[in-house]
């Protein structure tokens, strides 16, 4: 289901009240201004990607669901595969080649 779906179904939360539900530093709140940003910038998972928070403008104000803040959490937390090692480059296979040569 959508998040415009979810919305209209009314499961719409503001950013606010998106920020209270999430544990921030030292005991604070999350603040609506950071929530925002994870909807217009994104965060950077584990693996290099772009995360954003699937939200809606409802009006002047932006709207997400719980259901989104879990996919967003859950997205960002995706364990990194472990990436095989590079190829041997091509010029340390022509410094083999030219050490054979003798030059």
């Amino acid at each position: 289901m959508s998040v415009e779906q979810e919305i209209a179904n009314g499961e719409g939360i503001g950013l606010a009240e998106a920020g209270r539900l999430l544990p921030g530093r030292s005991g604070k709140r999350v603040s609506p201004s950071s929530v925002l940003r994870w909807v217009v910038v994104g965060c950077k998972a584990r693996d290099g990607r772009t995360v954003k928070l699937e939200a809606a403008r409802v009006g002047s104000a932006w709207v997400t669901t719980k259901a989104a803040i879990a996919c967003h959490v859950s997205a960002l937390n995706t364990p990194v595969t472990p990436q095989p090692p590079p190829a041997r480059s091509a010029a340390v296979e022509a410094g083999k080649v030219l050490q054979e040569l003798g030059l």
